[in-house]
């Protein structure tokens, strides 16, 4: 079976960019359990923790749309 079939699995792309991340890491010296948790701790801060801040502002954020007509 072709490697790009399980490429879409894990939303994300977690199987490509992490693993890359991780072998990049242990190339450079790096325990490959402790590569691991510093890619998974990336991808929580640059990942999700956005989305979750995002999701949770968007009713302050629209509640100036409410009040703007873009029709008028």
């Amino acid at each position: 079976m072709a490697f790009w079939t399980h490429v879409f699995i894990i939303p994300g792309v977690v199987e490509v960019i992490e693993s890359t991340m991780v072998a990049l890491y242990t190339s450079l010296g790096i325990e490959n359990s402790l590569a691991s948790v510093v890619v998974l701790i990336y991808r929580v801060i640059c990942f999700w923790l956005p989305a979750i801040i995002g999701f949770l502002l968007l009713p302050l954020l629209n509640r100036n749309s409410e009040k703007v007509d873009p029709l008028a």
